[in-house]
C-alpha cells in the first residue's frame, strides 16, 4: 500500500542556511508535523556507532541514499519522526532531486521552499554551531560532498526562494512564512 501524505512544504538550502529555523517556526507557528532528514542520519549514525562528524554525516546519508534509494530512504525519515498525522508535513533536509520527487508522488500538494543563503553567512553560522576551528576552505569541502550536489538543483524546483538578505527579524520570517503557507 502506498503511503498518502496530505500538504507537504520542504524546506531546503545548503549546510547553515538557516533550514531547521524555517521547518521549526512552520512545525510549530502552523502546526505541521516535522520529518528532518539530519535526524534521522543522526539517529542511524548513532546506531551504527560512527564518529559524531558533518563528514561522517554526509557520507552515510550519501550511503543510505545509494543503497536504500529515494524512497525507501524518505519513508524510513517519516517512519523514524512518527508523525501524529500524514496531513500536514515540513520535510527540512532533502538534499536530493530523487527525493524531492518521491515526496511529490506521495503528497496531494508539495511546497518547495529554498533557502538561499551567501557563503560568508552560512560559514559564520557553521562556526558558531560546530564549535572548534574550521577554515573556509574546510567548510567548502563539507558543502561540495556528493550528498550536497543535489541541492542546487532544489533551488531549480522551488516554488518559493527566500534570500539571506530578504529576512532580518523573526517577524519577518513568520509573516512570510505566514504567506507561504496560507497558499501551501
Amino acid at each position: 500500500m502506498k503511503m498518502q501524505l496530505g500538504k507537504v512544504i520542504i524546506v531546503c538550502g545548503r549546510i547553515c542556511s538557516g533550514k531547521s529555523i524555517v521547518a521549526n517556526t512552520i512545525s510549530k507557528d502552523f502546526q505541521y508535523s516535522k520529518i528532518s532528514f539530519g535526524d534521522f542520519i543522526r539517529a542511524q549514525a548513532i546506531d551504527r556507532k560512527l564518529d559524531h562528524t558533518r563528514a561522517s554525516y554526509q557520507n552515510l546519508g550519501q550511503k543510505l541514499l545509494s543503497e536504500l534509494g529515494a524512497q525507501e530512504l524518505t519513508l524510513s525519515a517519516i517512519g523514524f519522526a512518527r508523525p501524529k498525522s500524514l496531513d500536514r508535513l515540513v520535510f527540512e533536509g532533502v538534499r536530493n532531486l530523487d527525493v524531492l520527487n518521491v515526496i511529490r508522488n506521495m503528497a496531494a500538494k508539495v511546497t518547495v521552499i529554498y533557502l538561499d543563503v551567501e557563503e560568508a553567512l552560512r560559514y559564520e553560522r557553521f562556526l558558531s554551531r560546530d564549535s572548534g576551528s574550521c577554515s573556509l576552505q574546510e567548510f567548502r569541502t563539507y558543502d561540495s560532498q556528493p550528498i550536497e550536489s543535489g541541492v542546487d538543483k532544489l533551488a531549480e524546483s522551488a516554488d518559493y526562494v527566500i534570500r539571506s538578505g530578504e529576512l532580518q527579524n523573526n517577524a519577518e520570517l513568520k509573516k512570510t512564512l505566514s504567506s507561504i503557507v496560507s497558499k501551501a
